[in-house]
């Protein structure tokens, strides 16, 4: 069974599960078209989330109701504590992301004013903390390491980002030339990575259905590789007439799908990093 599921204290005074079925009641009326109901809450939270769905299915609310818990939340140096004296609150945690971004982003433009600097550290550091945590799978504990989100290199929302970065630059120096339409035959290389782009739709059903947002952070990472391979690998801008057109679409249809996935990731996605 589910045990007891207290409503009230012996005194009058509401719980949790009080404010809970009043707070359910109040947002099916306010949008009444809701079938699914998704509870975002620690997974120690579990039992009373089972035990709150039942009474809302029992007081007649037949919306699909989920609780996606989120396991415990750990720093490199261990879990915080208010008794250790190791509590970061987000507003410090933020603005330490912040600090080493913008480091980085100064000493790979020495000739950005402060203000470009800090517009696109600030983008880096946001993607940076959204995708630490949304890559992960949200039923396993999460250790967050800062020096490890802001790494531009792995499985990171920099090093995405950068990808994204990268086909941009390429864009960018087409000044406004019109692309053609494709021509000639496919290289192995351009299928494999057009192969990939194609997933998106499929791959962003499957996250639904799963409510998984890891599986839209792996497969941005899976795109951004082949994206950095294809511009180490593939001539694009010197590339034979017969074939530049073809590659200026394919980068396209790269930075828009990296964008794309991103933006569905609520991770915005610079041009110049």
């Amino acid at each position: 069974g589910l045990g007891i599921f207290l409503l009230l204290k012996s005194d009058g005074n509401s719980l949790y599960a009080t404010k809970d079925l009043a707070l359910a009641k109040l947002k099916f009326k306010m949008y009444p078209n809701i079938d699914t109901s998704i509870h975002i809450v620690d997974t120690r939270q579990s039992l009373y989330f089972q035990q709150l769905f039942v009474a809302l299915q029992r007081l007649g609310f037949d919306q699909h109701l989920v609780h996606l818990a989120y396991d415990f939340v750990t720093l490199k140096e261990g879990a915080m504590s208010s008794r250790k004296g190791n509590v970061i609150t987000y507003t410090e945690f933020r603005d330490q992301m912040m600090k080493v971004a913008q480091q980085e982003t100064q000493q790979r433009h020495l000739d950005w004013s402060e203000d470009r600097v800090n517009q696109v550290a600030w983008l880096i550091a946001e993607g940076a903390m959204k995708f630490a945590m949304l890559k992960q799978d949200s039923d396993k504990p999460i250790t967050f390491d800062p020096a490890e989100a802001l790494a531009f290199e792995g499985f990171t929302g920099p090093y995405v980002q950068y990808a994204h970065a990268r086909m941009s630059s390429i864009l960018a120096k087409i000044k406004g030339e019109k692309i053609s339409a494709a021509e000639g035959n496919f290289t192995e290389d351009e299928f494999a990575v057009l192969r990939t782009v194609a997933k998106l739709p499929a791959i962003v059903e499957e996250a639904a259905r799963l409510f998984r947002p890891s599986v839209l952070a792996q497969y941005a990472f899976e795109l951004a590789q082949q994206a950095s391979a294809f511009y180490r690998d593939v001539p694009v801008l010197t590339a034979l007439e017969s074939d530049r057109g073809r590659r200026l679409e394919i980068v396209q249809a790269i930075a828009i799908t990296l964008e794309s996935t991103l933006h569905l990731l609520g991770i915005r996605a610079p041009k110049e990093m």
